[in-house]
């Protein structure tokens, strides 16, 4: 900004909130149509979360994934442990003296503890073929050696829930990704807007403020909502603000103290984390 004493003007920065998450209740969730193309031996899944503080007699929550303990077995699965408190990522590796009713998981445990359960997190979960790494908020929490080719299972991608066992909380900016990705590309992209088209995204689950979720990534995955059985027609998520910071961008022109005009306020909202050119004329 720029003063003098006959007048000034200036650029500011106000912090605002985006709708770009989701509250799950676990009624209801979505589905994602023709997913058995959301699949990659090595990959990356990573996004936002926040638990909700509730009571329920259920210990496990299912976040997202595809596929069944029994039968179809487990894919790209997210859990919560609510009394253990911690994330449970399930995805299963062929096993040759297995038959598939003998297939066991490959588990993975990601322990937060000591994160109060109402805050945003971000959690990302890597597996580059020979181990499977978790971060949270950036920081690594967990790393285990996984041998054995992943197994692709059929079936129904959910988001905010996997079989059917709906989640308590909020989900924002669910991507996936065909590789592996490392601790500093986690960080950089926590806060980072995708464009869609950036090397390995397979999908970029995003939600508005109309209660959609929409896949930003290069298939764009339709989405459908599914609602539990026994649970009212019109149960549906809600949306809610999202973790990432945001801002509006206002400019005032003033002389001798009197504002000349009201000031302007752009109607966008700007990442945080992103250079932006702004300009006033």
């Amino acid at each position: 900004h720029k003063e003098n004493p006959d007048g000034g003007y200036g650029i500011h920065l106000h912090p605002a909130a985006k709708i770009d998450g989701m509250q799950f209740d676990g009624s209801s969730w979505f589905e994602v149509t023709n997913s058995n193309s959301l699949w990659s031996e090595k990959y990356t899944i990573e996004g936002w979360i926040k638990i909700d503080e509730v009571s329920s007699n259920s210990t496990w929550e299912g976040i997202f994934g595809r596929g069944f303990f029994s039968g179809q077995g487990r894919n790209l699965m997210l859990w919560y442990n609510r009394s253990g408190r911690y994330l449970h990522h399930c995805n299963w590796v062929l096993r040759s003296n297995k038959t598939d009713s003998q297939q066991k998981n490959t588990t993975h445990n990601s322990e937060f503890g000591s994160i109060d359960e109402t805050s945003w997190i971000h959690y990302a979960i890597v597996d580059d073929g020979s181990k499977r790494t978790s971060y949270i908020n950036g920081e690594k929490m967990a790393e285990q050696d996984i041998s054995g080719t992943r197994k692709k299972q059929s079936g129904i991608f959910q988001i905010g829930a996997t079989e059917n066992n709906g989640f308590n909380g909020c989900l924002s900016d669910l991507r996936i990704w065909s590789k592996p990705k490392s601790q500093k590309g986690v960080k950089r992209d926590m806060y980072r807007d995708l464009s869609g088209d950036e090397s390995g995204l397979l999908a970029n689950f995003t939600f508005n403020s109309i209660g959609q979720c929409i896949d930003k990534g290069p298939k764009s995955y339709k989405t459908n909502l599914k609602v539990r059985s026994g649970e009212p027609a019109d149960s549906r998520p809600d949306p809610c603000n999202g973790p990432k910071p945001h801002f509006k961008v206002e400019a005032r022109i003033s002389q001798r103290g009197k504002e000349l005009h009201d000031a302007l306020v752009s109607t966008e909202l700007f990442p945080q984390s992103d250079w932006h050119q702004v300009s006033c004329r």
